[in-house]
């Protein structure tokens, strides 16, 4: 995914999470003096503004906050590895030693992989002349003995020895292998959580399903919308289903389409909603972020930030992510189990 990524990106995120917390209601709780441990929660709307759905405004709001503070470690992970980049001086011993044991490097690389191989072949070439019990001291071999001009190093300090053997990288071209590496390295968690609790969201069913239960396929729906339809499919058919003496059970007939499509005989009623999960695909959201709060407001940096990019604010960069990070969005499949 294409990541616009620049050096307030992450203050940024971090901004956003904490101007949602903002907008979230309070949650109250009181005795209800029935019992001694029967208490009414009350959620309040928006702190800042009212809404008429306080519930799900506020759940959507929360689930905004749990997703992005579920990247921020990811990334500052990231960033912290590669925003320093080095290459070898052109007439670097050290290199050469590089080149001598077979140790690959591209030509720009980070600290951390330098003094990881690095250290990789001090354990690899050393014998019990060179070998240490003391795990934060390096014994050199002779040929490192001379490029360092030492016989041991105090691992805490390697890179500190090896950065008069290298160059530092441009600042232009670090922030373009920085992007590089957090494109290709920046994993996103699944986002369904928040695609099926938000009402703007749409899906469609399988064909097969959808001409099934409406003579007709194509159509959209709200997630709520959907699983109702499913249950109700699942409880009233008397073609495709049977019910059980327990009306929670429910059995597929056989020598239907259904039988094929899901490998299970029955199913209980509570596992309705995870069965349109495998049935359904994500369409796209009419809202994003910012619709879930009316007066929902981000300073002017929030609205001017990839003016060079696809992404025209850190909000919608959030959502983009949001969408294309869902287990909704597989092609449908012949075959389903649960």
């Amino acid at each position: 995914m294409f990541f616009p990524f620049h050096n307030d990106f992450l203050t940024q995120l971090k901004n956003v999470s904490a101007e949602l917390t903002l907008h979230l209601g309070m949650l109250h709780i009181f005795n209800t003096h029935i019992t001694k441990t029967d208490f009414l929660s009350i959620l309040d709307q928006c702190r800042i503004c009212k809404s008429e759905d306080g519930f799900i405004k506020n759940e959507l709001i929360f689930n905004y906050i749990q997703y992005i503070d579920s990247i921020l470690p990811k990334l500052s992970l990231l960033i912290s590895k590669y925003s320093i980049w080095w290459k070898f001086n052109p007439e670097s011993k050290l290199k050469d030693y590089f080149m001598k044991k077979n140790i690959h490097l591209d030509e720009y690389f980070c600290p951390e992989d330098l003094e990881k191989k690095l250290v990789d072949s001090l354990l690899a070439y050393q014998t019990l002349e060179y070998q240490s019990k003391n795990k934060n001291v390096l014994l050199l071999t002779d040929d490192l003995q001379i490029i360092f001009k030492k016989w041991c190093i105090y691992l805490p300090q390697l890179r500190q020895q090896i950065e008069s053997k290298i160059e530092v990288v441009s600042l232009e071209e670090s922030w373009k292998l920085m992007k590089q590496q957090i494109e290709k390295n920046l994993k996103f968690d699944d986002s369904s959580f928040i695609i099926i609790n938000d009402p703007s969201s749409l899906f469609c069913l399988h064909p097969d399903i959808d001409f099934a239960i409406n003579k007709s396929s194509g159509n959209v729906y709200t997630w709520k919308a959907l699983v109702n339809l499913f249950i109700d499919f699942c409880t009233t058919n008397t073609e495709f289903f049977t019910r059980t003496s327990d009306d929670n059970f429910i059995y597929i007939n056989k020598n239907t389409f259904l039988a094929n499509i899901f490998k299970f005989k029955c199913f209980n009623l509570l596992q309705c909603e995870d069965m349109v999960k495998l049935i359904s695909k994500f369409i796209g959201r009419k809202d994003g972020l910012l619709a879930t709060c009316p007066k929902l407001k981000f300073h002017a940096i929030f609205s001017n930030l990839f003016l060079q990019t696809k992404y025209t604010s850190v909000i919608n960069f959030i959502d983009a992510v949001i969408n294309n990070n869902t287990m909704l969005l597989p092609n449908f499949l012949n075959s389903y189990d649960i």
